[in-house]
């Protein structure tokens, strides 16, 4: 199961991951540091493996979280009925 929280880590990252790499990759640019591909790459496999790390970390703990929010919201329909259209 930890590799679908890795994988899930990972996709919930890369639009920060993507918006940092272009902000590195433009500060090489503007500043003759190295490449904008260089910044780009080196910014977002960084971010990308920490989103990884944490699905890797945490993925017992969310999958419990969503289990008990599931079985909550069915426990609450059972006992309180369902809810009358409104007016």
């Amino acid at each position: 199961m930890s590799k679908l929280f890795r994988t899930l880590g990972e996709i919930v990252v890369s639009p920060v991951a993507l918006v940092a790499g272009l902000g590195s990759g433009i500060k090489n640019v503007v500043t003759k540091e190295g490449t904008f591909e260089k910044g780009l790459d080196e910014t977002m496999d960084k971010v990308i493996k920490v989103g990884g790390d944490v699905g890797d970390k945490h993925g017992e703990t969310i999958a419990v979280g969503v289990a008990t929010a599931v079985l909550g919201g069915a426990a609450s329909k059972t006992i309180n009925g369902p809810k009358p259209p409104s007016a």
